[in-house]
């Protein structure tokens, strides 16, 4: 699906204002972090794309701030777990990292890693929260019903030395479906 059917969809399965997701959506194919038309050919929206998308929604910035704030939250880095050694085990596969390296992992390449693991039923749900302050919470499971035993949830959050995000003033999050439509309407692009 190319960019502006993408955006169209979203702004219905999300109820926000379509003129203002095109805004951000500029923004991001301005600064590359999506494809731009060229001529007549429109690429299809990329999972990458789809979820650089989302978390510059998330992020609730000015437009013209989206890309960087996005490309900011899409490097937090996990600060915290609550995962069990099943999901710990799983995520460490999906991203193709030893275990004992799982603290390196990016927001940006987890959410990659549970949208590609939902066409192969790794994961029933997942859920993304950003919050004032500056940090992320990304929590999944193999139900459908969230809160439920045997979910995981990881904490992530900027670097040390990086600023407290200005952009994140309130607590945003994408329910539980949004990633998995993200997933279903986007191509896989390399995986």
């Amino acid at each position: 699906m190319h960019a502006l059917q993408f955006v169209q969809e979203f702004a219905a399965f999300t109820g926000q204002d379509y003129a203002s997701l095109r805004v951000v959506d500029r923004a991001l194919a301005d600064a590359g972090l999506r494809a731009k038309a060229k001529g007549k050919s429109m690429p299809d929206v990329t999972l990458d794309e789809g979820i650089m998308f989302l978390l510059a929604v998330l992020a609730n910035a000015q437009p013209t701030r989206a890309a960087e704030a996005a490309r900011e939250i899409a490097a937090f880095r996990i600060w915290d777990s609550r995962m069990g050694r099943k999901w710990l085990g799983l995520l460490a596969r999906m991203t193709r990292r030893p275990v004992a390296d799982m603290s390196s992992i990016t927001l940006f390449e987890a959410v990659t890693a549970i949208c590609r693991g939902f066409p192969k039923n790794e994961f029933d749900w997942a859920e993304i929260s950003l919050h004032r302050g500056g940090s992320a919470f990304l929590t999944f499971g193999r139900t459908l019903d969230p809160g439920a035993q045997g979910d995981a949830q990881i904490q992530f959050s900027g670097s040390a030395e990086t600023r407290q995000p200005k952009f994140l003033t309130d607590t945003r999050t994408a329910l539980p479906g949004l990633l998995r439509w993200i997933s279903e309407h986007t191509s896989s692009g390399p995986a």
